[in-house]
């Protein structure tokens, strides 16, 4: 299968482990996500023969075009907690909350935290860590006072799903800033955009999984101003 499939298959695996302990009220959305979810496997394995079929029709890359298409490195995200974390794994050395922040965890999430008394959701503050039924690292953020400032996601069957930094002014507000890169679980870059507080300004730019580009967009202050199609030709404004 393609690593799309993989990740599906392990997306529902997922939650199908979950539904047995999924509240009375949360149960149709977890079923409705399940159908969804199977949907999307089926169509994806019914289309992959095509897919494999097109691939004989690429135009060939030239240098300049491939070039182009070079994926960045993005920004060195300062973290410390492996991409392989197991939630059974965690502990209050890991997490390193700062001073004044405590633990707040349960079953799926783990991170640090500033009490602000009864009734009040606590404060974020550090690292905060969410994992899948299978155990597995699910998502790990950090924190400043409440605001968020980068953030990794992962795939189901592990790698690297998304990463960024963000630029938060207010509570969840989640603004992304500079590059922002998707992965497949294979670890081939599928997307890059840049942002500028939280609007796309910069290029995107899409491939395939096997890393041949898709196409991309040039964006100012959320304008699309231009556009290249993956042999290299401009696309009509």
């Amino acid at each position: 299968m393609s690593a799309l499939a993989d990740e599906t298959q392990a997306l529902l695996d997922d939650l199908i482990a979950s539904l047995p302990t999924a509240p009375p009220e949360m149960r149709p959305i977890v079923e409705a996500q399940i159908r969804n979810a199977q949907d999307s496997l089926r169509m994806l394995k019914s289309v992959e023969p095509q897919m494999a079929q097109n691939k004989q029709f690429r135009p060939q890359l030239t240098p300049q075009v491939q070039a182009f298409f070079t994926s960045a490195a993005g920004p060195d995200i300062p973290t410390w907690v492996a991409d392989t974390l197991m939630r059974s794994d965690v502990s209050e050395h890991i997490l390193r909350c700062p001073q004044g922040a405590r633990v707040y965890e349960d079953e799926l999430n783990a991170g640090c935290a500033i009490p602000r008394g009864i009734g009040s959701i606590p404060m974020r503050q550090g690292i905060s860590l969410a994992f899948y039924h299978s155990g597995r690292l699910r998502s790990q953020a950090f924190y400043e006072r409440g605001l968020l400032r980068w953030s990794i996601s992962y795939h189901a069957n592990g790698g690297r799903e998304n990463r960024g930094l963000y630029c938060d002014r207010v509570e969840r507000e989640h603004l992304a800033h500079g590059l922002h890169t998707t992965q497949c679980s294979t670890g081939a870059v599928t997307a890059q955009s840049y942002w500028h507080l939280g609007i796309h300004h910069g290029w995107t730019k899409l491939w395939e999984e096997d890393g041949f580009p898709i196409g991309a967009t040039l964006y100012e202050q959320g304008r699309e101003i231009d556009w290249v199609m993956s042999d290299g030709s401009r696309r009509p404004s």
